[in-house]
């Protein structure tokens, strides 16, 4: 899943994080999202789901590596992927909503924490 703004006024820019900066990009935009730029974000939604291919290749994995005990350890873990859909609100009024991966999304939270 690519990290994206799937509404708003910049719908269809990608979410990229580089440098300590997370930034919204699309063909003629390059628009870094910091406290400066905006106003309020806030968490809509955080979606739970199973991704097929991770599960079997675990499960092959744990067969001829470790065994029964693999086997075991492959059912305890976490096989769910997370994503997170926040609303943003941009101080010049523009509105977006975003879809971002765990990883991304906790780099969002350090980067706007103090708003």
């Amino acid at each position: 899943m690519k990290n994206t703004v799937i509404d708003g006024d910049y719908k269809n820019c990608l979410i990229k994080y580089d440098k300590g900066k997370l930034t919204l990009e699309k063909e003629n935009l390059n628009l870094d999202i910091s406290n400066d730029i905006i106003e309020e974000y806030k968490l809509i939604h955080t979606i739970h789901k199973r991704n097929i291919l991770d599960i079997i290749a675990r499960l092959v994995i744990a067969i001829y590596l470790a065994g029964p005990v693999g086997i075991l350890a492959i059912f305890t873990s976490n096989m769910y992927i997370s994503y997170h859909i926040v609303s943003l609100e941009f101080k010049d009024g523009k509105k977006s909503l975003l879809k971002i991966n765990n990883r991304l999304y906790e780099k969002f939270i350090n980067l706007l924490s103090n708003i």
